[in-house]
């Protein structure tokens, strides 16, 4: 291998993924040292890129919350850059995996007041995050009026709500 394979290697994405997948990467370090400043800085980008890629694809395949937490958090420095490139449909499918893991609150515990729960759907609610800003009545008779982000104050009881984490 040469610095020349590496350099076509910045302009084809299919060339540079066999260089990963071919070279050691010790050879591709002591390759890539020969290049110039520019140019290594844009192969470090395209590795991290590369990384990034994987990672949503992994997060794809994820059937439960445990799994997707579990793939973020084995490689954390490219979360952001993995979840900006799923799809808004992919990025509901793992909302509604999240919300399905979440627990129910606790029907004994103090005032919810200021917690983010997320509201599930029904008649006249619509689902989605928000922050409770009153609770009242006590156990299961709890109703809370949650703030949701578009501004909307909405009436849902204690068993229409999960805690988010």
């Amino acid at each position: 291998m040469d610095t020349a394979i590496l350099t076509e290697a910045l302009d084809s994405p299919e060339l540079f993924q066999s260089v990963l997948d071919h070279f050691p990467s010790d050879l591709i370090e002591a390759e890539l040292a020969l290049l110039s400043q520019p140019e290594q800085l844009r192969f470090r980008q395209l590795q991290s890129r590369l990384t990034a890629h994987e990672l949503a694809a992994r997060v794809r395949r994820c059937a439960s919350w445990a799994e997707v937490s579990a793939v973020l958090a084995s490689d954390p420095m490219y979360n952001q850059e993995a979840m900006a490139l799923l799809t808004d449909e992919e990025k509901e499918r793992i909302k509604r995996l999240k919300t399905a893991a979440a627990m129910p609150l606790d029907p004994k515990s103090g005032s919810l007041v200021g917690k983010r729960i997320y509201v599930n759907a029904g008649n006249y609610r619509t689902a989605g995050e928000g922050i409770v800003e009153c609770d009242r009545g006590f156990g299961t008779l709890r109703m809370l009026e949650v703030r949701m982000p578009n501004g909307r104050l909405q009436l849902s009881a204690l068993s229409d709500v999960r805690e988010v984490t």
